[in-house]
């Protein structure tokens, strides 16, 4: 799955999908950014590179399903995932839920 495939999934999932800028006064959003790549190394080269993602899960309700919903998109499209933290952001007066990722390209 590319980025670009990942990002078209995640609006289905939630609309408020966006790439680092979520508008203002957004109650449930999902915020994607690129932070580098993992590669896959051979004898002497680089094999393949994968693109890492975070997704920022965000929502006014802890008990929102919305996260859970998130983790199990990226498991039915064989993503590797790991929930980084899930936590309630004082800046952001939400609560939310970080979640790694990797897409195909880079």
């Amino acid at each position: 799955m590319t980025y670009a495939d990942l990002q078209a999934a995640l609006e289905q999932l939630c609309p408020v999908t966006r790439t680092l800028a979520v508008p203002r006064g957004a109650l449930r959003y999902v915020a994607l950014s690129r932070y580098g790549a993992d590669t896959l190394k051979g004898d002497d080269t680089s094999l393949a590179a994968f693109g890492r993602v975070q997704l920022d899960v965000c929502t006014q309700d802890p008990a929102d399903p919305l996260p859970r919903r998130v983790a199990a998109l990226l498991t039915a499209c064989c993503l590797p995932w790991d929930v980084d933290a899930e936590t309630w952001d004082d800046e952001l007066a939400m609560h939310r839920t970080i979640i790694l990722t990797e897409v195909m390209d880079w």
